[in-house]
């Protein structure tokens, strides 16, 4: 990456783990589609984002921990695990496609995000059928795959509990993490070890993103 660029993830991680700490999810949703604009490709910008968001869910689910209770999301885990390979190799895919594509389909994610948010206004119960666990998992593991935007299928679903504010953010973090070592092996297979290199990057930002 270039100075420039890497001034730009250290003010996108800063800004970013500040605002996923205090809201439980959004690092991707945002700090992805800035990357893009400024020239990074989408592999490195995942990359760049799920070792931010592991080192960052992992602390905040430590903090949490008696908070956490993993039997009610072991599904979504299990879910997100099968299908977010598929998503990576849905990712190859699209880069054939060149940069501009990959923008619009980044751009039509987001719009979808917002509007899901919009439509799917849940009110919280104390069990959420087992088909909206089935998509939201589903859902999760491509995008996130894919995009690197995973989260949004799963806040979703979190929040459509009625589960205590700390038991939903030590949730999401649990969720979060959980997936990150499973994707970044998968991606350097696919890709390639440079994206080791971005990873080690993004490490180097890890006492940025604690303050």
């Amino acid at each position: 990456m270039q100075p420039s660029q890497i001034l730009i993830v250290a003010g996108l991680m800063f800004f970013c783990t500040a605002m996923q700490a205090a809201v439980g999810f959004g690092f991707g949703l945002f700090a992805i589609p800035i990357m893009l604009m400024a020239g990074i490709d989408l592999p490195h910008a995942i990359t760049l984002a799920i070792i931010a968001t592991f080192f960052q869910c992992l602390l905040g689910a430590v903090r949490l921990r008696a908070h956490a209770d993993v039997r009610p999301f072991l599904g979504v885990i299990a879910l997100r695990f099968a299908f977010m390979p598929v998503g990576v190799f849905l990712l190859a895919g699209l880069l054939t496609f060149g940069e501009a594509r990959v923008k619009q389909v980044i751009g039509v994610a987001l719009l979808a995000v917002l509007v899901a948010q919009w439509l799917f206004k849940v009110k919280p119960r104390d069990h959420v059928h087992w088909v909206w666990t089935l998509v939201a998992g589903t859902i999760s593991g491509l995008c996130g795959g894919a995009l690197g935007m995973g989260g949004p299928p799963v806040v979703l679903w979190v929040m459509a509990h009625k589960w205590p504010g700390d038991k939903v953010r030590a949730s999401l973090f649990t969720l979060f993490a959980s997936l990150v070592p499973l994707q970044l092996l998968v991606m350097v297979l696919k890709f390639g070890p440079d994206l080791l290199y971005t990873a080690l990057i993004a490490c180097a930002f890890v006492p940025l993103m604690y303050l």
